[in-house]
C-alpha cells in the first residue's frame, strides 16, 4: 500500500494549499468601497457609495492551483 504514499502527499498539500488561498490577508475600506485581498492574489472590490454603489469586481484574479502551491510551500 506504499505504492500511493507520493500521491496522496501530494493531494495532502494541494488541498492545503487552495485552503490556505482562499484564506484573506487583508481588508481595506475606503472611498465608498471595501476591498478584499486573498492569499491566492485574488483582489476583490465591492463598492457601497457613488455612482458605483452595489457593484462588485475583481480587480485581480487569483493564481493558478500550481502558482499558489508554489507560494504556500515557499
Amino acid at each position: 500500500m506504499t505504492e500511493f504514499n507520493d500521491a496522496v502527499e501530494y493531494q495532502r498539500k494541494k488541498i492545503a494549499a487552495e485552503q490556505w488561498g482562499e484564506q484573506v490577508q487583508h481588508i481595506l475600506g475606503q472611498d465608498g468601497y471595501v476591498e478584499v485581498a486573498y492569499n491566492n492574489n485574488r483582489i476583490e472590490r465591492t463598492y457601497h457609495r457613488g455612482p458605483k454603489e452595489g457593484t462588485f469586481e475583481v480587480i485581480q484574479p487569483a493564481w493558478s492551483p500550481d502558482e499558489v502551491m508554489m507560494q504556500f510551500i515557499e
